[in-house]
């Protein structure tokens, strides 16, 4: 699961650093995905290193995911529906990015969860 959570946070970087440049630098909360994603790939650095704190990296990678998600399904939800009814946006741009962002942290909570229920499942056992 670190590997997992250097994987997207890097995705998450790039995402932001791409937004951020389409943009033509014009915003730096095209840089909001980049931040998230530092965090996150920090945990999975951490829990890659530190055996003892693998749980709770993880957990804390889980936690900013989630916020990465809820924070961009505040705007991205409502010109998903605009972009779903008309078919267009106001910025499409940052559109694709928040759609970008909110996808991959949805992909990363999901697969977190499923790793926790695994691991559980496996402790038990």
């Amino acid at each position: 699961m670190a590997k997992l959570a250097i994987f997207f946070g890097i995705a998450l970087i790039i995402v932001g650093v791409i937004g951020y440049v389409g943009s033509n630098f014009a915003s730096i909360t095209a840089m909001i995905p980049a931040f998230f994603g530092i965090v996150i790939a920090g945990f999975g650095l951490l829990a890659q290193s530190k055996e003892s704190m693998k749980m709770h990296a993880m957990h804390g990678a889980v936690l900013i995911a989630l916020l990465c998600f809820i924070g961009t399904s505040v705007r991205w939800i409502p010109a998903l529906m605009t972009f779903l009814s008309t078919g267009a946006v106001k910025n499409n741009a940052a559109f694709i990015s928040q759609t970008v962002t909110a996808l991959l942290s949805l992909a990363f909570i999901g697969l977190s969860v499923k790793s926790f229920i695994d691991a559980r499942r496996n402790r038990t056992a």
